[in-house]
């Protein structure tokens, strides 16, 4: 995800929090101020350990998800919850399934082992309270919290995703995205409508579910336009790579004009990165070719899938027009950004 930076790594999985959580933190300090420094600290103390569990939770998702053969990029800490970034959640149902549950199954264990730790302490199960009383009981009890919330039949939330792999079992992924993305949006504007009388968060909520939903309902028409395409079916020939020791000077004397706005570069071992006509123009030109390449821009298997390899490689590419192709480490060709974005315009209505 954009604007997040990463704090941490587990398994292998980047754990990042989002630019907004800043708000998060300065309201906590806001509003904890003047009652004194032993406040703001138990509060923020407090944060750490609610966002805490929130990772727990998305850290179930995330490794269920390898154990089923999926990729994860990361995971995003927001000011209302965090998100498992998985572009391939909805392969199958019962992939979805078992990784939408993971997440509950995981703040409820939570919510044992502390409420059992609690009580070992002598302290009180019941009244439930997350704001007094002993941070075992506060965190098992804020534990089962995100686990019951999260159930809430609404994308992108667990209990949504739940419930479109259900209906997807027995009317196929399209139809229950629709379906499981209008009752989402109807669920969302009754959080904000409610919200506006009871509490700020659950308009905040609200609106997250209505984004999110919008945006499973976008993605699944992206995955129906795109279908099975693989990455070589709209891959192009390319003239010719720039070998990596290269000066830039000679690359204009060498080679003609490049029909492509970036041109991939190679070396002895192979596939090197990406260099555009732009960093050409603004290097010394007794600088190597390899120096100014952006190794950062992958080389995709031609036969990868469109959705969502191919995607997700050009989201993550900072903005780049063209993605190398090749395999065994060299470029066979290139494909387009707009190739693609063709392809998703000229899908059949009824897709949409």
């Amino acid at each position: 995800m954009r604007h997040s930076w990463q704090i941490g790594k587990v398994h292998g999985i980047p754990i990042r929090v989002h630019w907004t959580f800043a708000g998060l933190i300065i309201l906590v300090v806001a509003l904890t101020a003047g009652s004194g420094g032993e406040d703001v600290l138990a509060a923020l103390g407090w944060l750490v350990l609610l966002f805490g569990s929130v990772v727990v939770h998305e850290l179930a998702h995330s490794l269920v998800a390898r154990r089923r053969g999926l990729s994860v990029h990361d995971i995003v800490l927001l000011p209302i919850g965090g998100v498992s970034e998985i572009p391939e959640l909805t392969r199958s149902s019962d992939d979805e399934l078992r990784i939408a549950v993971a997440g509950p199954v995981a703040s409820v264990g939570l919510a044992l082992v502390f409420g059992v730790l609690g009580a070992a302490t002598g302290a009180a199960l019941w009244p439930p309270t997350l704001v007094t009383g002993s941070i075992l009981i506060r965190l098992a009890w804020m534990n089962l919290l995100l686990g019951a919330f999260n159930l809430v039949p609404a994308l992108p939330m667990d209990g949504g995703r739940v419930l479109r792999a259900f209906l997807a079992r027995h009317h196929g992924e399209p139809w229950a995205t629709t379906t499981a993305t209008r009752l989402a949006k109807g669920l969302g504007m009754a959080m904000v409508v409610i919200g506006v009388f009871v509490d700020v968060w659950l308009v905040l909520i609200g609106v997250f579910v209505m984004i999110g939903a919008q945006g499973e309902s976008q993605m699944s028409t992206v995955r129906a336009a795109l279908g099975d395409r693989r990455v070589a079916d709209l891959t192009v020939p390319i003239p010719y790579t720039l070998p990596e020791d290269l000066r830039v000077a000679e690359v204009f004397h060498r080679y003609p004009p490049y029909p492509w706005t970036a041109i991939p570069v190679e070396g002895a071992s192979g596939y090197v990165g990406m260099v555009t006509h732009s960093s050409l123009m603004a290097a010394s030109p007794d600088v190597l070719v390899g120096h100014i390449a952006d190794q950062h821009v992958p080389l995709l298997d031609p036969r990868a899938p469109l959705f969502p390899t191919a995607l997700t490689a050009f989201e993550q590419s900072r903005g780049f027009p063209v993605m190398p192709v090749g395999s065994h480490g060299r470029v066979r060709g290139l494909i387009a950004a707009h190739d693609v974005e063709a392809l998703v315009a000229r899908a059949p209505l009824a897709t949409r």
